[in-house]
């Protein structure tokens, strides 16, 4: 799907936040007749899946994001969080 603002979808004053984003996947999956259904997030859609899981619970029957900074987590202290700086992250493996 377009969301909104990009692509041939609408482009409203408002409603880029990431729950009425979330909000609008949700409405999309309704109409189409799914009560419940899996989602995909990469790069900063990753943040729009994971408000979606957050504020939807009910309705995720799994959730798969990848390439995503959730605000909380220890990159997002970093000077520069650019492709969320998984280099300095301690935990993950230097390769």
């Amino acid at each position: 799907m377009d969301a909104r603002g990009l692509g041939d979808s609408s482009r409203p004053e408002t409603g880029y936040d990431k729950d009425e984003l979330a909000n609008d996947i949700v409405e999309l999956a309704l109409h189409l007749g799914f009560e419940r259904f899996s989602v995909a997030g990469h790069d900063l859609g990753g943040q729009i899946a994971f408000a979606l899981a957050r504020s939807y619970p009910e309705k995720v029957e799994s959730l798969a994001i990848l390439d995503v900074p959730l605000m909380g987590m220890p990159y997002s202290e970093l000077d520069n969080p650019w492709h969320f700086a998984f280099n300095k992250v301690p935990d993950l493996p230097k390769l």
